[in-house]
């Protein structure tokens, strides 16, 4: 594989990345309208996007086996094409029950695409620390521009409108990985292998459960693992609900509030090639809990901020923080072999994914019965809890 192209397949990625992470950030900065629309509650579209992240964590592991076995590149495609769909038919919706089901539509489709785009990008680089932040940074370059760009068009046209921002971003990326990629299956570009020469006595339920019960079982995957539910918890009350809270709360304007999202997310999309890059030269964990911590200030300073300077800087602060995404996922892959990586990855990926979509049903409710520095101070806690396990695994020497 020339240097050319792997580049090429790196943008195909970063933009799948992009559309895929588009399609579900714009429902955040119109959830005030949707709760109008649907004569709705926080808690009730908390459960939905709970539904929406469920899904998608339970389809990391079945995503990332059929790409073992079939090629990564028809399961990306299917993902995109999926995303957008779903992404325009819950734009449609006419009643709240068909936009819970559209919206757990959506995360299915969506679900589809990051276990084997990590893994592509595995196959095709040999530094990945940086290659997956670059992979990762889609998520927050998705969410600097689309939300503020959802926001105007809600307040001008509606949320539905909105919503099909999602669809809309989702077609140049499938373009572009149809006829713009080839398939791989390892550093050197070679094509994908066929389905009989990947994992061939692991089609029977009795191996896949022997394996995912190897797997989970081991300690160094259990660590990695909670400390995973404790950052997706964290992405996921981020996500579904940082703009609403930054309305009833801090008292912005919805658009305000989209481009305080936003900012977050750039200072994240600037993050994480930055701090994947020091991953690879540096221990992982040790840049891990670094991250981890600036997270926790920050989102704690925005919680107990009297004044919009203390309030810059929290988000600032939260923004360098959420950049765990390429250090995390490469201390995970890590702890794999290239043989069955995939799956391997998709399985944790879709434990500590589906634990963490807690964080949206949870927050939601929160927010409604407490308030939401209770809801938030919950996420404060869970990060907390992560630094504290990443550092006693450091100090402690106890080499999980």
């Amino acid at each position: 594989m020339n240097w050319r192209y792997r580049h090429t397949l790196l943008v195909a990625a970063f933009l799948a990345s992009f559309s895929n992470n588009a399609a579900r950030l714009v429902i955040s900065p119109v959830v005030p309208e949707i709760i109008v629309a649907f004569d709705s509650s926080k808690s009730a579209i908390g459960l939905a996007l709970t539904g929406m992240w469920a899904v998608y964590a339970l389809l990391q592991f079945p995503s990332g086996l059929v790409a073992d076995r079939i090629g990564d590149y028809r399961v990306i495609l299917v993902a995109i094409g999926v995303t957008a769909a779903a992404s325009a038919l819950l734009a449609f919706s006419p009643t709240f029950a068909l936009f819970g089901l559209f919206t757990v539509v959506l995360g299915g489709g969506a679900g589809l695409y990051f276990t084997v785009g990590t893994s592509m990008l595995t196959k095709a680089f040999t530094r990945t620390g940086q290659v997956l932040g670059v992979h990762s940074a889609g998520g927050p370059a998705a969410g600097l521009l689309v939300p503020p760009v959802a926001a105007y068009v809600g307040v001008t046209y509606g949320w539905r409108p909105a919503v099909l921002v999602g669809a809309a971003v989702s077609v140049p990326a499938f373009v572009l990985f149809r006829w713009g990629v080839r398939p791989v299956s390892t550093v050197g570009g070679q094509p994908d292998a066929p389905a009989s020469d990947v994992h061939p006595d692991g089609g029977t339920a009795t191996a896949l459960v022997e394996t995912a019960v190897e797997v989970l079982t081991r300690p160094s995957i259990v660590y990695m693992t909670l400390v995973g539910v404790c950052v997706s918890y964290t992405w996921q009350a981020f996500t579904s609900f940082f703009p609403t809270f930054l309305v009833e709360y801090r008292g912005l304007s919805v658009q305000e509030a989209s481009v305080v999202f936003g900012a977050v997310f750039l200072l994240s999309a600037l993050g994480l090639p930055l701090s994947g890059k020091l991953s690879d030269r540096f221990a992982r964990e040790t840049v891990l809990a670094s991250v981890l911590l600036i997270a926790a200030a920050g989102l704690g300073t925005v919680i107990v901020a009297d004044g919009f300077g203390s309030t810059l800087v929290g988000v600032g602060l939260l923004g360098a923080g959420l950049s765990w995404g390429g250090v995390f996922q490469s201390r995970v892959m890590d702890l794999f072999d290239d043989d069955g990586r995939g799956a391997a990855f998709g399985l944790v990926r879709t434990v500590y994914m589906f634990v963490g979509s807690l964080g949206s049903v949870v927050t939601g409710v929160l927010a409604d019965s407490a308030g939401w520095p209770a809801a938030y101070g919950v996420v404060v806690l869970l990060l907390s809890l992560a630094i504290v396990g990443i550092v006693a695994n450091r100090v402690l020497g106890i080499g999980l």
